[in-house]
């Protein structure tokens, strides 16, 4: 194969989805009755307005935002012999495609971590140690100096499964 596309969803609880879904439109609601009030009040203030607009505004397109990631999300990664596409796809929009040319790659479970220096990289040190959903342990990429972790939280068993299918990939596309 030339290519390995990976396409992980978020697995969100069904309830937790609802909520998210209820307080978009609340605070969607909550912007248009503000602007209804405000038209309609003996004492309109412009400054009132743009203020109640703005905060309840920007805060429906960021609950909107995380509604439509945990219900049709896809962080989708492309890897060919030498280069790493990401991007993430909420259905209606996707983010604009991130692309990491390499070298060498390696994949591992573990975490990053970020201080003034940069990315440093933690690999899980004792696989069979780690509980089967491990909030510390997620699906990692070495490119070359660049880093990438999975916003999508995935079982050990996945994870382990994953980085297994790209570290093969990787060691056929380089002979």
């Amino acid at each position: 194969a030339t290519a390995l596309e990976i396409v992980l969803r978020p697995k969100t609880a069904v309830w937790a989805t609802s909520l998210l879904g209820f307080l978009t439109l609340l605070s969607a609601g909550s912007c248009i009755g503000g602007m209804l009030k405000a038209f309609w009040s003996t004492n309109f203030e412009l400054t009132n307005l743009l203020i109640s607009l703005t905060l309840m505004g920007l805060a429906s397109l960021y609950l909107g935002r995380l509604f439509l990631w945990n219900q049709f999300g896809k962080e989708i990664l492309l890897l060919d012999q030498d280069t790493f596409h990401l991007s993430y796809d909420y259905a209606l929009f996707q983010e604009k495609q991130e692309i990491i040319p390499y070298r060498q790659l390696q994949a591992f479970l573990g975490s990053l971590t970020e201080d003034s220096n940069g990315q440093h990289a933690t690999p899980a040190t004792v696989l069979d140690e780690i509980a089967p959903y491990d909030t510390d342990h997620f699906f990692c990429l070495q490119l070359d100096q660049h880093y990438y972790q999975s916003v999508v939280q995935l079982s050990t068993g996945e994870n382990q499964a994953l980085v297994k299918l790209v570290n093969q990939f990787h060691r056929s596309t380089t002979k």
